[in-house]
């Protein structure tokens, strides 16, 4: 996949994130003022959930094109294909028997490949290793957006691994937070925003 896949497929997905917002524009909504229930505004933590994937997948797919191969040290941290080592400092030559007659170039694009595919992105620390490892600079990225990307990807956390639900109060009361559409369009913004700052760094090196 080169940088103009990449780049469409994000483009795609975005805009499967966009039809879920206007689904529940369209449909959901309604023009009754106040509160809106649950059961309404839970296709919103659905386009929450849609555009973090979305944003992992991009990484990801950056981070197989342009791993930097010729450097040792970070392809030390790769676990040979298929083997599953959380330890990649070393395996035995056996391992390598099911390679049969590949060459050491596509056995690395294939440990590299499995490598990306398995990493997350659980908080802007993860994003900002991925951007470097690939050779973005991430000064002006930082600055700009991650204080939103933190707040985004943490929300999502809370949707995913609890429902959305915070328990409060001494007697502990379960209530489900509140979510609005501002907030979700900002988000969606800065991941956009961030995706094109970093296409433009990369753009010239995938010439």
């Amino acid at each position: 996949m080169n940088l103009f896949e990449i780049v469409e497929k994000f483009n795609e997905n975005l805009e499967r994130v966009d039809n879920l917002i206007d689904i529940y524009l369209n449909k959901l909504q309604g023009s009754a003022p106040g509160k809106k229930p649950i059961h309404s505004t839970d296709i919103l933590r659905v386009a929450i959930v849609m555009l973090h994937a979305s944003f992992e997948d991009f990484l990801r797919n950056l981070l197989i094109l342009n791993f930097p191969k010729e450097n040792e040290q970070e392809l030390n941290k790769v676990p040979l294909k298929g083997t599953g080592d959380k330890n990649p400092s070393k395996f035995l030559l056996g391992k390598l028997i099911p390679f049969g007659s590949e060459t050491v170039e596509s056995i690395i694009d294939a440990s590299v490949k499995e490598y990306a595919v398995r990493q997350s992105f659980n908080n802007n620390a993860d994003v900002d290793s991925v951007l470097q490892k690939i050779g973005v600079n991430t000064k002006n990225i930082k600055a700009k957006y991650y204080d939103d990307l933190q707040k985004f990807i943490q929300r999502r956390h809370q949707i995913v691994h609890a429902a959305d639900r915070l328990q409060t109060g001494t007697e502990g009361t379960i209530k489900v937070m509140s979510i609005n559409m501002k907030t979700i369009r900002k988000w969606r913004k800065t991941v956009d925003l961030t995706a094109r700052d970093v296409i433009t760094q990369l753009y010239d090196t995938n010439l």
